[in-house]
């Protein structure tokens, strides 16, 4: 799980760097000089190979998390499902795009069934948690939340 959030960690580093390459190609389009050719001809090729990088880095996380997180939630270790919940729990928080997928979230809930006290306290403490504060978060946070609990 350490591998997926360094993952996630460098796809943000690479949308970050698509959009700068993205605002330096609208700037040299959209001024009132004659864009210089070549460097506009650069900066569009240096931004499709950002956002292929991107992409790339996009699927394999995805790949390396859903071959991790779903295996590892039902582990006939607790302290494996423990660990696994904490980093979810702590990756959901940290990234809204992960959050608003059921994928992920329904895990958390399913967790709240797990044979150990300890790691079902754990997924309804984060639930509660989620609920508690949703107020504050974004309203696609707070629609997605929504949906669950009219489940």
């Amino acid at each position: 799980l350490a591998v997926a959030e360094a993952m996630i960690h460098h796809k943000r580093m690479l949308s970050h760097t698509h959009d700068g390459l993205q605002r330096q190609v609208n700037a040299i389009t959209g001024g009132s000089q004659q864009p210089a050719l070549r460097h506009l001809e650069h900066l569009r090729c240096e931004l499709q190979a950002a956002a292929a990088r991107l992409s790339e880095v996009q699927n394999a996380g995805d790949q390396l998390l859903d071959s991790i997180v779903q295996p590892r939630s039902h582990d006939v270790s607790e302290v494996i499902r423990m660990l696994v919940l904490s980093k979810l729990e702590r990756l959901l928080q940290q990234h809204l795009q992960m959050f608003v997928q059921n994928k992920w979230t329904a895990r958390v809930f399913l967790m709240t069934r797990d044979p150990c006290a300890d790691v079902r306290l754990k997924a309804t403490k984060a639930v509660h948690r989620w609920y508690a504060t949703v107020k504050s978060m974004p309203a696609v946070a707070q629609e997605h939340l929504r949906q669950f609990a009219l489940r």
